[in-house]
This record gives structure tokens, sequence and C-alpha cells, in this order.
């Protein structure tokens, strides 16, 4: 057991030389291992591409007993992984203790409630119609565009939300880690870059508006020979794109 690769951040004080000792520790230290945790990334990138199938799906065929076809093996694997990522919080959580487990970090806390929302939604469904895919009066309600969140696009939209689970893999990648990087520090000294920005255009359109007030307008009136100004144009609804009549 030694040889899986365990998460240092919440394995600190575990003894090695204990993990091996029975068939409970070796449970455990499958729980906590790396490997455990990258297959259930794995799983939920699935489940999205799952996902974006079935919705898809619902679009493409307009006949019912088509889409059932198409989708039905895609929504029952779908369910499975649900079952899985429960089943993978329950592990985790028993294999590095409840509390210590959701205290280490907020994106576990999120990970059990993402998972058990799905699956309680996805039973639900089922028990009111009877099939994990979408429902034909689901569908009557899509087609005649009503402003209401079917069950089953609401367990779809909680399915999409396992891509945040992608974020953990930012970090192996250099390249990523350096455009990251560099966006959080656009960010954070953006203040000062923007009011600089801002002190330019101020004082260039304070300055524009002193010296060149009104200069486009009697340019036009000069250079037109008749007062007639065709409706919809600059001259007709007083505005100079080039001009410093106001601020803006």
């Amino acid at each position: 057991m030694l040889l899986l690769d365990l998460n240092p951040k919440l394995v600190m004080e575990i003894e090695f030389e204990t993990l091996g000792e029975n068939l409970i520790d070796r449970c455990k230290a499958v729980g906590r291992s790396k490997i455990f945790d990258s297959i259930g990334t794995l799983f939920a990138l699935l489940t999205v591409v799952f996902t974006t199938i079935e919705v898809s799906n619902r679009h493409l065929h307009s006949e019912y007993k088509n889409l059932v076809n198409r989708t039905l093996p895609i929504a029952f694997a779908n369910v499975s992984l649900m079952i899985y990522f429960v089943f993978e919080i329950i592990m985790k959580a028993w294999s590095f203790g409840p509390d210590k487990y959701f205290r280490a970090s907020t994106a576990h806390i999120l990970e059990g409630a993402v998972a058990v929302t799905c699956l309680v939604l996805q039973i639900v469904h089922m028990g009111i119609h009877g099939s994990p895919i979408v429902s034909l009066k689901e569908l009557d309600l899509t087609e005649k565009q009503i402003p209401f969140l079917t069950l089953w696009e609401a367990i779809k939209t909680c399915n999409m939300l396992f891509i945040y689970r992608l974020v953990r893999f930012l970090p192996a990648s250099k390249n990523i880690r350096i455009v990251v990087g560099t966006v959080i520090d656009e960010i954070r000294n953006g203040g000062a870059f923007f009011g600089v920005l801002f002190s330019f255009y101020y004082a260039y359109s304070i300055l524009g508006m002193e010296l060149f007030r009104g200069a486009v307008d009697n340019l036009y009136m000069r250079q037109n020979n008749t007062d007639a100004m065709i409706c919809g144009t600059y001259e007709q609804l007083e505005y100079w794109p080039n001009g410093f009549d106001d601020f803006f």
C-alpha cells in the first residue's frame, strides 16, 4: 500500500508502517490516495460529456422514441456515476475522518453537496417519471418556452457543476500556472493602471472641450450651402463623433 500516492495535506500524521496491517487500513489507504481522487476527477469529466450529449440530443431529435433510444444508455451511465460520486465522498470522509476531511477544504464540502444533490434529484425524477431521461411533459414545457426550470434541467445543471473538479489539474501545468498568475496580477495591479488611464482621458477631454467646443458644428455650417439636414444624420441629431461639445 506504500505505492499509493497519499495526499500529504491530509495524512501528515499517518504512520505508514501500519497501513497494510488489516483490510480496514488498506481500504482507508485507497480512499486517501491521489489515484482514487484522480479517478473521481476523470469520472467527473465523463459525466460532463454525457450530460452534454443528453442535452444536445434533446434538441436534435423531434420524435420522443428516437430520443429514448439515443439517450437511455447514457442516462443510466450518468446515474451510475452519480452513485459513484456519493460513494467517493463517503469513502474519503471515512478514510480521513469526516471532521478533518470537510474542514481541510471548502472544495470538499462543495463536492459532497453537488454529489448528494445530483443523486437526490435523480432519485426524485426517476420516482416521478420512472426513467432518468427527459419526460414528454418536460419536453412540452421546453417547447412552449415556459420560463421554468424543470427537474430534468435542474439535474443536468447540477451535473455540469462537476466540471469544477478539473481546476485541480491547473497547478500541474507550469504554463497554465504562469497564465493564471499573470491574469491575477493584472487584476491586482489594474487599479493603478486604469486610474492613470482615466486621468489622461479626463485631462484630454477637458482640454478638447476648452479648445474645440462647437468647432465641428461651425465647420459644417460653413461648408453646407443650405440649412436642410437629413433626418437621422449626425447634423440633425447634433452628435459629432469627433467633437468636444461634451465630456463624452
